[in-house]
């Protein structure tokens, strides 16, 4: 199942390399890590629940970013790699036929900077295909999905959210995954739009999904649709 719920991956940090599980509801993403539970909504935001309840002492194996929040703080991994890997389904074009493949996801979050920003995010994106692994680096998931695209067409397009002709991202920024706009309820005039102002003049998305999402409405996307081109 593509749209599964359950990611397997790794963690690595100065301390150790675990084995994780990344649970995903599409609207959070969550891991346990011996008796630490973690949860976000990308993969640069995963916060430590229940921070208070722990000890100073067991907190070294970790290194967090306090971030301001509401009228407190919130303590996110920082300094750290994640991999994980995402099942995703991709278009053969002229055969018009969909397969599976395994996106090697690979995050790398920096060191904090004491200001609840970290002082850098690197993403790489794996895909082999027919018989030759691709290979990509960006900030975020547009970025890799970008660049990883254009080495796989124009035989190949990704049948997900990111590949969908409805699905565009915010014009003011983004996190590194999981924020693109969907259009779904609104097609026509989303496929007119050209440019930010056009944009800025649709109604409210229908929702708002991650890049590897898929769902029956899908259609590939076309050349020069919408605020992303």
């Amino acid at each position: 199942m593509i749209n599964q719920r359950t990611f397997k991956g790794f963690f690595e940090n100065n301390s150790d390399v675990s084995e994780i599980e990344i649970e995903n509801d599409f609207e959070y993403l969550r891991f346990e890590l011996n008796t630490f539970k973690f949860e976000g909504t990308s993969f640069d935001d995963f916060e430590l629940l229940n921070h208070d309840d722990y000890s100073k002492t067991g907190l070294e194996i970790f290194s967090l970013n306090k971030v301001s929040c509401g009228q407190g703080f919130v303590y996110e991994l920082c300094d750290c790699k994640i991999n994980v890997f995402i099942p995703i389904l991709i278009k053969d074009i002229e055969r018009k036929e969909v397969f599976e493949k395994e996106l090697d996801i690979k995050i790398e979050l920096g060191k904090s900077l004491g200001n609840g920003v970290i002082d850098r995010i690197g993403v790489s994106l794996s895909l082999k295909m027919n018989n030759e692994m691709l290979t990509v680096k960006s900030e975020d998931f547009e970025g890799v999905f970008t660049l990883i695209q254009k080495k796989i067409e124009p035989k190949y397009k990704f049948n997900n959210c990111f590949g969908c002709n409805f699905s565009d991202y915010s014009p003011y920024g983004n996190p590194i995954f999981g924020s693109m706009f969907c259009f779904k309820n609104q097609k026509e005039d989303y496929l007119k739009v050209k440019n930010k102002t056009q944009f800025f003049g649709l109604n409210r998305e229908d929702r708002i999904v991650q890049e590897t999402y898929y769902c029956e409405e899908y259609e590939v996307r076309s050349e020069n649709v919408g605020y992303r081109g």
